[in-house]
């Protein structure tokens, strides 16, 4: 076979080439352009260091950001409703019950009125988080985040790394109600009450700050069942840290400045309620008016209740009570120091104030004070003292013996000579140390 080729076919080949040469480019342009055009929010791209490729629609919406609202934060702009939408807001992936994570970028946000996580609105599941300096503001007579009371659910409930400052003076900043397994963290609180619990239930406040905002008397925590409290700072309000219903633990922190520290027996209207079960430790208690009050003189108390390892001590100014006890039973203090800090500083009442309650325990409880008393129990208390600087109490000091429960232990300090004879019936008027017991009927030596 020839292998020569014309001069006339050799040029209409190249053309024949030249033609599949500039389709091909031209296929490839429109290609090129297809995919240029295409709008971002549809185009899919996998994370650095992972394989599965999605839009960026799909990966802001995991996230509601107040901004993508219409949230200002500029500190002047109301933006009230734009926030109120992100929490609104239960279409896919989010539903009736799972609001998401509502994130509040820095910046200074303006309420008229309060954001709403209600039950009633079917939440169940909704985090609020703020960046570093994310603050929220008002000015009105009621909470800036607001869950009612209603019947307590469970779910996941989170407040965390906010800034929160209600200016009015009956102004709140958390309402954290109807609630089980609900968490408050790193959040700064400014307002005439900080966080209220008393509702609901196994809630936990972490590492927070409250403070009055200049007005006097209001509540640092109002809590309620199961409330507790860790390394928490609560600084000049009526009462740091209020307590009814069952179950608060308070670890560590600092109480200072309170009208009343810690009140435990009175609920959120101010009347009196019994506080069950409380446990109270590693906490720093300065110039509080009255550290710890148990009960009140309008009635109630707390039952089952321990308070261990901190101080309670006053500087600068007289207060009235390290301790006060109104009422209550099964109470326990140990290795408490009360105390004040200087030659002209005391309290009005005492150091360790017992005027009522039953099955008291003071061990390794020590009061001092340069001005005041160190301790006042009133007499026929049911209490015990073990390595305490508490005096003493005489015969006609202890409550009677067929009030407490039998083979109770108590010591005196006026003795008669019959205390030499294990079980002989205890009396008063000599000058011996003794110690005796109840058989549920009489006091006797042994």
């Amino acid at each position: 076979m020839s292998t020569q080729i014309s001069k006339r076919e050799l040029l209409s080949k190249r053309a024949v080439g030249a033609g599949l040469g500039v389709g091909t480019l031209a296929l490839l342009a429109q290609t090129q352009r297809a995919s240029a055009d295409t709008p971002f929010t549809r185009f899919p791209f996998p994370a650095t260091g992972t394989s599965m490729a999605r839009t960026m629609p799909d990966r802001i919406t995991e996230i509601k950001n107040v901004k993508d609202y219409g949230a200002s934060g500029n500190g002047a702009t109301d933006d009230t409703a734009p926030i109120q939408a992100a929490v609104n807001n239960a279409s896919a992936p989010y539903s009736i019950a799972n609001r998401g994570v509502i994130f509040f970028p820095t910046g200074t946000y303006v309420l008229s009125s309060p954001v709403t996580f209600e039950l009633s609105a079917g939440i169940t599941s909704i985090a609020f988080i703020g960046a570093p300096g994310a603050k929220i503001r008002g000015n009105f007579a009621d909470a800036l985040l607001k869950r009612s009371p209603n019947s307590p659910v469970g779910g996941a409930y989170l407040i965390q790394s906010l800034i929160l400052e209600n200016n009015n003076a009956a102004g709140k900043c958390i309402m954290f109600h109807s609630i089980v397994g609900g968490k408050i963290v790193a959040c700064q609180l400014s307002g005439f009450t900080g966080i209220e619990t008393y509702n609901s239930q196994s809630v936990t406040v972490d590492s927070c700050s409250i403070i009055s905002g200049g007005n006097p008397g209001g509540i640092g925590v109002l809590a309620g069942n199961a409330t507790s409290l860790i390394a928490c700072d609560i600084t000049a309000m009526g009462e740091g840290i209020r307590h009814s219903n069952a179950g608060l633990t308070v670890i560590g922190g600092r109480l200072e400045v309170n009208t009343i520290g810690i009140n435990l027996g009175t609920d959120g209207d101010g009347n009196p309620h019994q506080s069950t079960g409380a446990f109270i430790t590693g906490l720093s208690m300065e110039s509080n008016s009255t550290g710890i009050q148990v009960g009140s003189l309008a009635g109630a108390g707390c039952s089952c209740l321990s308070v261990e390892a901190l101080a309670i001590t006053c500087s600068k100014e007289r207060k009235a009570n390290g301790i006060i006890i109104y009422g209550g039973d099964h109470l326990t203090f140990r290795a408490v120091a009360v105390s004040n800090s200087d030659a002209v500083t005391g309290w009005s009442g005492a150091g360790v104030n017992i005027q009522g309650g039953n099955t008291i325990i003071m061990d390794s409880v020590i009061s001092v004070t340069t001005l005041g008393s160190t301790w006042n129990i009133v007499p026929n208390i049911d209490a015990e003292f073990t390595q305490c600087n508490a005096p003493m109490p005489t015969f006609a000091q202890l409550p009677s013996a067929s009030g407490i429960a039998g083979n109770a232990r108590r010591y005196i300090r006026d003795a008669d000579a019959n205390y030499l004879t294990y079980g002989n019936v205890a009396a008063g008027g000599g000058k011996n140390r003794a110690p005796v017991w109840t058989d549920g009927t009489n006091w006797r030596y042994g």
